[in-house]
């Protein structure tokens, strides 16, 4: 196993792979194979020539800055499994204040510009989901159910006013 995993933030620092990347660029770590060989996906570089060695590679570690005082922690997730990047807020007792989420873990700056706030309406639909389902969304593997539970209730509820505006065209 070596020093990095999926979803790191690396800056290339040398190029001995033959990479469309560049030493200096910054990316994010989306493929790790059995060699250790570890594809870095670079915005607006080829995706397909992109692999590069550890030795290559450098962590780059961002504060990430907590937005009130209530905040003891804030956390970015990468969830490989299922396709997203999650944004918790916990308060001083490790309870979930606030949460956002994006489908698709490609683009780690896109999460980082659009979803590193609170979703007022997404916390409170997945607080009461919680609740009654008894999961946790302190757990990161509780906390991916709950969210694909509240999509598939966005959806049902997409469909259902799609249906009902089908019948009132047709009255």
């Amino acid at each position: 196993m070596g020093k990095f995993k999926v979803g790191d933030r690396v800056e290339i620092i040398g190029d001995t792979s033959l990479s469309s990347n560049k030493p200096g660029d910054i990316g994010t770590i989306t493929e790790i194979d059995k060699y250790n060989n570890l594809r870095v996906t670079v915005p607006l570089r080829n995706s397909y020539v992109n692999w590069q060695a550890e030795r290559e590679l450098k962590l780059v570690v961002e504060e990430v800055p907590c937005p009130n005082p209530d905040i003891c922690e804030v956390i970015h997730k990468l969830s490989e499994l299922d396709d997203r990047w999650i944004y918790k807020e916990l308060d001083e007792h490790g309870r979930v204040i606030g949460i956002n989420f994006m489908q698709g873990a490609a683009d780690y700056d896109l999460f980082l510009k659009d979803y590193t706030k609170n979703d007022n309406e997404l916390l409170a639909s997945l607080i009461t989901l919680s609740n009654l389902s008894g999961l946790s969304l302190v757990r990161n593997d509780e906390t991916n159910r709950l969210i694909w539970t509240y999509v598939t209730l966005q959806f049902i509820r997409e469909d259902q006013d799609y249906a009902k505006a089908e019948i009132e065209d047709n009255l």
